[in-house]
């Protein structure tokens, strides 16, 4: 949408007071007495009451440059982190708590330190080559001239300008707190608060000269950042014409966002990336559609509404998710998001409540999601038997949501993003399969072309690892060195000795889905995910026994000579020898089983321990079975089933 349909869509009259939410009062006085969100608001009250009676982190010069020195985010975003926990949690209560005034003077002294960061990007996001740590450029106390000076200060001039996702979402934040309070806020602190944001986002954003890595990104940046931005503009500036301009920009980079999903709406992020970038596209679109009176909608258009159903694709029961990608094993959703989608997409099937996300479960401490899980939430529109509405006591029998998924067999092939999704139910346990194939060069990308997940009965026995702890060099030339992104922690085989390359380059070829009366076949080519000269062909098929449950993993190799071969599986249960051909691997309540050929191959057992993304030292089980030979060519099979 261009500059003047924008600027003639913001024209029609629009409710200042219901920009958010209509009947705000009526809402907050009903959110006091909630059950539902008992636990939300009793975590946000314990928050809001340790810092009414402690300062916030002091963020140091030290913890500051640590992300310099050696590359270690957590000591300075621990406590930047800490400050948004504040902030949500005071601002909330300052809402809805009768004794606002004492969270109120917390929650301003709180902003006051926020407002004064030296920047509000992490460390991590700042260019740091314009910085320059050479002791022989110092000049002591003096300065030779203020020209000179005004070209040697880029980094500390930049790096109040940078918007990273969190200069975006702090600025989103600090918006929205003061539309909310405007009328409690101290006046000096509420102009403070607007200055900040428009010299820090705003200005810089609006000047065309100014250009972002990513509004070209095609990932979850794009539409966090441009969101952000566009949300804070929408409450702060009351010119169309500036209003336009900001807004136009921040649509292309959201163009930018879409055009990262497959038109089956599958992220390739992940669930986790696709919860981050989807929930403020969304909340984006609320405001605008608001904004406009209703003339710009970003919800009607047939590929936001099959992105919007990926969420009811990626869960395999219960809270956890296909966890392909820099992606959690779990996930919990962010019931907010979820009933504003209902809302929009009444054929969205959401999972249980007991599963959604809770005051802490994101360690960003975003106010976006926050907020909108209090106020959004729809309980009526979750997978309960019956529920009892907060506005009285009648009963509702509700949609059977993701578990009415379950009672009958689903497959989902999704063809641009090339991932297989299957759930079923075996003897009253439900079973999922997801599979996938691709290019190496996917966004948060792990070599992992041919990974596939086996669940069932609530645990996944062959695995993704999922993320692992972020760091400079987790982003850096040693990305691939970190098992969980590299395809030696994956279940894929380790071709005379190499694993699989990154790069687009890096990619499968001529994949093939059939759909038959018992089985399901997925296979494709994946030479090209290995540099290696002797390998001619590489193909890769899974067959799936749709009324048993069982997977046969195929694999058949091709090379120019004699070559070494080790099918790798991966697990975080341990494994134990079953039998002369039959591998178990026992969960918590069910175990299955992996039917090998024991005369070719010689089974070994390893594990390897990585830090995943919470931090938390996590082992991994590596399921090796090695050629007894050496092969010029070959078939293999292995059948994974429920020990039942």
């Amino acid at each position: 949408m261009n500059f003047y349909d924008l600027s003639k869509s913001l024209e029609s009259d629009f409710n200042q007071n219901e920009l958010f939410l209509k009947n705000i009062e009526d809402k907050i006085n009903k959110l006091k007495k909630s059950k539902v969100l008992n636990k939300e608001l009793n975590q946000l009250k314990e928050s809001a009451e340790k810092y009414t009676e402690k300062a916030v982190p002091v963020l140091s010069l030290s913890d500051f440059k640590r992300f310099f020195e050696n590359g270690s985010r957590k000591e300075y975003e621990n406590k930047y982190f800490a400050r948004r926990e504040a902030l949500c949690s005071l601002a909330v209560m300052s809402l809805v708590s009768e004794h606002q005034d004492k969270y109120l003077k917390a929650l301003e002294e709180v902003i006051w330190e926020i407002c004064g960061e030296f920047t509000w990007a992490l460390p991590a996001h700042l260019d740091w080559d314009q910085y320059s740590n050479d002791s022989s450029s110092k000049t002591g106390s003096r300065i030779s001239s203020l020209k000179n000076w005004q070209a040697a200060d880029d980094f500390i001039k930049n790096s109040k300008e940078v918007i990273d996702l969190f200069a975006a979402e702090t600025s989103f934040a600090l918006a929205e707190i003061a539309y909310f309070l405007e009328s409690e806020l101290d006046n000096l602190l509420l102009e403070r608060i607007k200055n900040e944001i428009i010299e820090r986002v705003l200005l810089p954003f609006s000047d065309l000269k100014n250009s972002y890595h990513w509004e070209s990104l095609k990932m979850n940046w794009s539409a966090v950042c441009a969101a952000s931005i566009g949300s804070s503009a929408i409450y702060l500036l009351k010119d169309r014409d500036e209003l336009s301009r900001i807004l136009a920009r921040v649509l292309k980079s959201l163009d930018v966002y879409l055009s990262s999903f497959a038109e089956d709406g599958i992220s390739q992020e992940g669930p986790s990336y696709w919860n981050y970038g989807f929930s403020f596209y969304t909340y984006f679109a609320d405001l605008l559609k608001k904004r406009s009176n209703n003339q710009i909608d970003l919800f009607d258009s047939q590929k936001v509404r099959k992105i919007a159903l990926f969420q009811q694709k990626f869960f395999l029961s219960g809270d956890q998710v296909i966890s392909f990608s820099d992606t959690t094993l779990t996930f919990n959703f962010r019931a907010g998001l979820s009933s504003k989608l209902k809302e929009n997409y009444p054929e969205l099937k959401l999972p249980e409540l007991k599963y959604r996300a809770d005051f802490h479960s994101d360690s960003c401490y975003r106010w976006p999601h926050v907020i909108r899980d209090l106020f959004w939430l729809q309980p009526e529109f979750f997978a309960e038997k019956k529920i009892q509405i907060e506005a009285g006591s009648e009963t509702a029998k509700l949609d059977a949501g993701l578990d009415k998924l379950y009672q009958n067999e689903s497959c989902s092939y999704e063809t641009e993003a090339e991932w297989l999704i299957y759930k079923n139910k075996i003897k009253g346990n439900k079973l999922a399969v997801a599979a996938k194939a691709g290019n190496n060069n996917e966004p948060h990308n792990h070599n992992d072309l041919g990974s596939f997940i086996y669940h069932f009965a609530g645990e996944s026995f062959l695995v993704d690892p999922g993320s692992g702890e972020y760091s400079r060099d987790y982003f850096g030339a040693g990305r691939y060195d970190y098992l969980v992104n590299s395809s030696r922690g994956h279940s894929l085989p380790i071709i005379a000795g190499q694993n699989q390359t990154a790069g687009e380059a890096a990619a499968s070829s001529e994949n093939k889905f059939e759909k038959e009366s018992k089985e399901l076949k997925f296979s494709f080519r994946l030479e090209k995910a290995y540099n290696l000269k002797s390998l001619k062909d590489y193909q890769r098929q899974f067959i799936i026994n749709r009324k048993s449950g069982h997977l046969i993993v195929k694999d058949s190799f091709s090379f120019t000579g004699e070559e070494t071969i080790t099918e790798r599986f991966v697990s975080f249960f341990e494994a134990e020898e079953a039998g002369d051909n039959l591998i178990r691997l026992k969960g918590k309540n069910n175990s299955v089983l992996i039917k090998y050929e024991a005369e070719i191959f010689s089974f070994k057992l390893d594990s390897e321990e990585f830090k995943a993304h919470s931090g938390e030292i996590k082992k991994l089980y590596l399921l090796d079975f090695k050629l007894k030979e050496e092969v010029c060519s070959g078939k293999f099979s292995f059948e994974i089933f429920p020990d039942l």
